[in-house]
């Protein structure tokens, strides 16, 4: 078993990145700003990580977020509410990467993001098997 062996799953959901012809992203209001989404790194029905502006004000961990925008490819907006858990940078030190968990999906936006999530698995799945 090399270094391509992986540990058994400990996150509750599954993740997936989108792809970069057809990106996800992510908009919400904060402190009289709004704040987009650079790229989504990844995914899930738990919660969403994003590379943001380093010009943006952040919010603190722990804030919840009331109203966020999900623009899913094919899905269109989904709305949810959620959490800011975690503040990461990219290897560059400059772009911070902001991860948050969702605290509620309306049922609809769940079923657009359960699909979303199968359909990019599906397309992750056919990608590596042609490789």
């Amino acid at each position: 078993m090399g270094a391509a062996f992986q540990g058994p799953e400990k996150r509750q959901y599954f993740r997936v990145s989108p792809a970069l012809g057809n990106p996800v992203s992510v908009q919400f209001n904060w402190q009289d700003t709004t704040i987009n989404s650079q790229r989504v790194r990844d995914i899930s029905l738990g919660g969403v990580a994003f590379t943001m502006s380093s010009d943006n004000e952040q919010p603190s961990l722990g804030t919840t977020i009331s109203e966020i925008d999900l623009e899913i490819p094919y899905q269109g907006c989904v709305p949810v509410q959620g959490v800011v858990c975690r503040y990461d940078t990219l290897p560059d030190h400059s772009t911070p990467v902001c991860a948050i968990q969702f605290t509620r999906i309306p049922t609809e936006a769940e079923r657009k993001l359960f699909q979303y999530i199968n359909q990019r698995q599906r397309e992750l799945r056919w990608f590596t098997k042609e490789s």
